[in-house]
Parts: structure tokens; C-alpha cells; sequence
């Protein structure tokens, strides 16, 4: 019903454009400021109502009596899952995720489970049987098994229901094991031979799994 009253007073003329500044408090300005994270919301609301609701209307015509017309709540949902998903997704392999470490939020909320983390990881290490890698590292086997042993894959909620995690892939788990690699631009790292650079791609040091475990949480949440 909000949504709906959002654009009770709308123009059905209002092109596109509009519609985005629409929702700024400075929409009058040509040039505006960068908005605020409700001016956002809002804006994709307008958004899904233009490209699923009022295009749709426009399309169907004399269709539109016999037709069901898609509500502003599904054309949000389909904005959400066909666009802004996979943006987010492609964004979940890049280096700012590393940058996450550097904070100190972040560092401080990972301080108590340094130590479990830490037992879980050498845990998994102790596991593994390639003689080329250290005792300190394991490789992409025990990383998806550590997934798998945590169910981790499938939708996940905790115990009070209040937050929900999606379903994550192996592939999803793959492209994670395969961002966590630190060192890859570094000259040092780039003098190597061929056939060690392989091997050491295939290693996950401990500072690599606390960023895995932070990448895996923006994939599911």
C-alpha cells in the first residue's frame, strides 16, 4: 500500500528519468548530490514500477483487460533478482573485499573467532596429502569440504530466525577459493617458476581462509 501510494500522484507520463530524480529531495537541482540510502530504495522502487508495471501496461493495450498486470512488490523482486544480484555477485570476486580486513569493525568482530577458526583450519590441514604443501596451508579439497561439513551449500537461518542465507554453488565456492589468492600481483610472486606458481595457487594460508570465510558471508547474506 505505500508503494502503491508513492505513485498515486505520479504523471503516467513520467519518463524514466524523472522517475529516478523523483525520489531525490534535490530534484529540482539538474546536477544532484549523491543520494541517500532511502532516496535509493525508492528510486528502484520507481524503477520496477516503469520497467515491469507501467511498460507492461503500455505493451499489453487492449490485452490489459484479460491480462494480469505484474504488482510493484513482483516487478521489485524481478529488478532485484534479474539486475542487481548478479552486479552484486561479479562485485564479490574483487580486491575490496580484502580491504575488508584492513578495518578495524572488522577486525575486532573477527577477534573472538580467531581462535576456533584457527583450530578449524589446521584441523583440514592436517588433512592433507599433497607432500608439496606446507603444513600450514591445505587446498581447494579441504576448503569445499569444510563447506560441505558445515551445510553451508544449501539455504541457511539461524536459530532464531532471524537471518537467512541463500544457497551457495561450487562454483560459487570455486571463484571464492580462487579471490583468496593474496600474492598474485606481487613481483616476488610473479618471478617464480610456472610449475611452483601452480602449486602455490592451489594453497590456502590461514590469512586466506579468514577471507574466504568473509566472502562466503557477502555470498549468502
Amino acid at each position: 500500500m505505500v508503494a502503491a501510494a508513492l505513485f498515486r500522484s505520479r504523471p503516467a507520463s513520467d519518463p524514466p528519468l524523472v522517475l529516478l530524480a523523483s525520489a531525490h529531495r534535490h530534484h529540482a537541482v539538474p546536477v544532484s548530490p549523491p543520494v541517500c540510502r532511502h532516496e535509493f530504495v525508492l528510486s528502484l522502487i520507481h524503477i520496477a514500477y516503469y520497467k515491469y508495471v507501467k511498460l507492461a501496461k503500455k505493451s499489453m493495450g487492449r490485452r490489459l483487460v484479460k491480462a494480469r498486470l505484474p504488482t510493484i512488490p513482483i516487478g521489485l523482486e524481478r529488478l532485484v533478482t534479474d539486475y542487481l544480484e548478479p552486479a552484486l555477485t561479479s562485485q564479490l570476486d574483487g580486491l575490496w573485499v580484502k580491504s575488508l580486513l584492513t578495518q578495524d569493525e572488522i577486525l575486532l568482530f573477527l577477534h573472538p573467532f580467531k581462535g576456533p577458526l584457527r583450530a578449524l583450519f589446521d584441523d583440514y590441514a592436517a588433512r592433507v596429502t599433497d607432500r608439496r604443501f606446507p603444513p600450514d596451508a591445505f587446498g581447494m579439497r579441504e576448503f569445499s569440504a569444510i563447506v560441505r561439513d558445515r551445510d553451508l551449500l544449501g539455504p541457511t537461518a539461524s536459530p532464531d530466525g532471524k537471518y537467512r542465507g541463500a544457497g551457495v554453488s561450487m562454483k560459487n565456492v570455486r571463484r571464492i577459493f580462487s579471490a583468496c589468492q593474496q600474492d598474485c600481483a606481487g613481483a616476488i610472486y610473479n618471478d617464480m617458476e610456472d610449475t611452483y606458481r601452480s602449486i602455490h595457487q592451489q594453497q590456502m594460508l590461514f590469512a586466506e581462509f579468514i577471507e574466504s570465510i568473509i566472502r562466503l558471508s557477502l555470498y549468502k547474506f
